[in-house]
Parts: C-alpha cells; structure tokens; sequence
C-alpha cells in the first residue's frame, strides 16, 4: 500500500486535466471558441497564463501555441512520479483484484475509477509488462477483463491488521478486538456468508475500510464503492 508520502507527491503533480506529457501546438482556428466564455477570443484565454501557455509564429506564420518551458518542467516531474510510482499503483490494482470475488475486474471499471486510486491512464498497456500478475480475458460479449494471476500473501494484510499491529503498546488489545469484529477478512471470500448475519455485515465494514485505505485521498463517491459491490459481496 503506497505510503502517504507517496500519495502526497502523486496528487500534487497530477496535471491530467492537461492531458499531454510534451508541448502541445496547435493552430489557433483548430479550438472552437464556442467553448469558451461569450466575448473572449482564444488568444485572451491563452494570455491569461503566462506560466502554462506561450504564443509564438511557426514557419506558416499563423499564431501557434505551446506548453511554456516552466509547464514543460512540471509535466517531465509528473511523468518521473508516475514512473516512481508504477510498481505501488499494480499493487494496487493487485490487492483490488484479490477482494474481487472471483479475481476478475472488467478492464473499463478500472479505467473509469484510475483517478481515486491514482492508476496511470496507460495502465491497460502496462499489463503486459506483469504477466506474473496480471492476465486479460476476452469474454463471449468482446469485453476484456483483467484477472488475477497469483495469489500474494504479503500483499492479503488489510490496512486495518497494519495499523493494529504497528501499534505496540496497545497491540495486543487492538488484536483481540479486531478478532472479536472481524474486520480483517479482507482477502478472504465474503460471498460466502449468509447475506443479512452480523458476520456478513463485520465483512463488508472491513472490505469497505480497505477499499477506501487504497485510495489516494482515502475517500469515494458513493457510487464508486456501489460500481464494485456484486464483486465485493457488498449485497
């Protein structure tokens, strides 16, 4: 699970908005004015920030623009983090993978979700770089689904079971409570359970728990846990 330090970093260098990783240029009658504020023409937008945009005359001698030099800087930091980061975003996706009932999650949930846990938009291309981890499945309707390869121990600790245990002064009394409320259970196989029992109920608080733990703000809309519930045996 990625420190808070880690997360820090990601968050203060996200960009995505921009959506590009070199400069950009782009004819200035190639963006629809429609789009902007009634009255204000694009070279005004543009000159409102200086640190992010420059304009400049190509060889064509029509009014470009471009990412400034300083815009450039943060963009190569952003893409250092996100190469920094890379192995603790699959182990993300790995830990997520092993709540999933069945170790299976539809590539497009995890696309449409990437921002909460911090995952790179390429992601779906860095598959292919783990196949001790990771394997597509392509179903009988087309749609590709990411599954899990091999089950990792060390990764099946809950950030509940972590905070109990590093904490050892009250360590062994956090223990006995986290036995008694089964919070723990993670990683272990909630579909099991009978639906309306107190030990579903413990389960769900506990998955739950994590699945906000391995956000990067450690919080969600309602409808990103909702997107993954039949998967988490959430009802």
């Amino acid at each position: 699970m990625p420190t808070s330090d880690s997360s820090t970093k990601l968050r203060n260098s996200s960009l995505n908005s921009l959506n590009n990783s070199s400069y950009l240029t782009k004819p200035e009658n190639s963006t629809s004015s429609s789009a902007l504020p009634r009255g204000r023409k694009v070279i005004m937008l543009i000159q409102c920030h200086p640190l992010i945009f420059q304009t400049y005359r190509h060889m064509d001698d029509k009014m470009w623009f471009g990412f400034t030099e300083f815009m450039g800087e943060l963009l190569g930091e952003e893409h250092g983090i996100m190469n920094e980061l890379e192995r603790e975003r699959v182990n993300v996706v790995r830990k997520l993978l092993m709540i999933y009932v069945n170790k299976r999650i539809p590539l497009s949930k995890i696309y449409h979700t990437r921002l909460l846990f911090g995952i790179p938009e390429d992601f779906r291309d860095m598959i292919a770089n783990y196949p001790n981890y990771f394997r597509v499945v392509v179903k009988e309707n087309g749609k590709r689904v990411l599954e899990l390869v091999n089950w990792d121990l060390t990764l099946a600790l809950s950030a509940l079971e972590k905070e109990f245990l590093v904490d050892e002064d009250k360590g062994e009394k956090k223990l006995n409570m986290l036995s008694t409320l089964h919070l723990a259970l993670s990683y272990s196989d909630g579909s099991k359970l009978d639906l309306w029992t107190l030990e579903a109920e413990k389960y769900r608080v506990g998955v739950i728990h994590e699945f906000l733990s391995l956000t990067l703000e450690k919080k969600a809309y309602i409808h990103n846990i909702v997107e993954f519930k039949d998967e988490f045996s959430l009802t």
